[in-house]
């Protein structure tokens, strides 16, 4: 990989090998395809929704637990300033897995399922 103008370094560091892009490389790759980004293009009809998760509350914060909530906000942009109409929608914690399993539980368990369930658990 020596030379190769897209990686500013390559290491090996205690059993991983770490390879550094080159940020004027990767600057330059993504606006020579970047395209309607380059300049606003004609709005769309509708709306786009883009729900992410936000960092998790139940743990210590760190870059790891703010990922997603890094990732959606820069969608929601990069759709808007290419003229979409977008509405976020932000999940505090892990509620889209909670409404999940609950709508799952709700279209494949009788109420007898719950309550054995939950009749084997004691109070918390």
């Amino acid at each position: 990989m020596e030379g190769h103008e897209a990686l500013s370094e390559v290491r090996a560091t205690n059993g991983y090998l770490n390879l550094v892009a080159n940020p004027s490389w990767l600057a330059a790759q993504f606006l020579d395809d970047a395209g309607p980004l380059n300049g606003p293009v004609a709005p769309e009809e509708g709306v786009v929704l883009i729900e992410h998760t936000s960092a998790n509350p139940n743990g210590p914060f760190h870059v790891g637990r703010a990922r997603n909530a890094i990732l959606g906000d820069t969608l929601v942009r990069l759709n808007r300033l290419a003229g979409r109409n977008v509405r976020a929608e932000y999940y505090v914690d892990d509620m889209g897995k909670q409404v999940g399993v609950l709508a799952w539980a709700l279209a494949n368990l009788t109420a007898a399922d719950v309550d054995a369930t939950l009749s084997d658990r004691s109070p918390a």
